[in-house]
């Protein structure tokens, strides 16, 4: 039988899937947490959940991390972004942490976070930068099409 932490852990890893999944993003949990892939020296079966956005040049492995700490405060543990970093790498992934606090009841929404290192962070933005500066070129040339078709 699972332990209770465990059994925790394993919700926020599908309710972090399902939460994600929404405004154009596609979530999976990964089976068995990630463990399978690291027995097995499989890649693409480490971290907790994977996701994907169509404007983003890359999907993104989460490692969920829950209970570390109590509802007001929480640890975390540079070995985790490592971990994760690394396994990104090799799947040409964005790392992530997706960090729930332990015991929150009244304002829910503060207490999942999600965490990307500066390096990650910038990486995305110039994808949302160039998907914008192309939105922005054919915006002009859609205006100046309008503009001549109403001369």
């Amino acid at each position: 039988m699972a332990s209770k932490q465990k059994d925790k852990g394993s919700r926020f890893e599908r309710e972090s899937a399902g939460d994600l999944s929404v405004h154009g993003g596609s979530w999976r949990r990964i089976p068995g947490s990630g463990s399978l892939g690291t027995n097995l020296n499989l890649s693409y079966l480490t971290g907790d959940v994977e996701g994907y956005y169509p404007w983003f040049k890359l999907a993104i492995k989460a490692e969920n991390k829950f209970g570390y700490g109590t509802a007001k405060q929480i640890t975390v543990k540079r070995e985790w972004v490592t971990k994760n970093r690394e396994q990104s790498k090799i799947d040409h992934k964005y790392p992530c942490l997706l960090l729930k606090f332990d015991s929150v009841h009244d304002d829910v929404g503060s207490a999942k976070l999600i965490c990307f290192n500066f390096d990650t962070w910038s990486e995305m933005m110039a994808d949302v930068e160039l998907l914008y500066t192309e939105y922005v070129s054919l915006l002009d040339r859609y205006m100046a099409d309008k503009a001549d078709n109403d001369k």
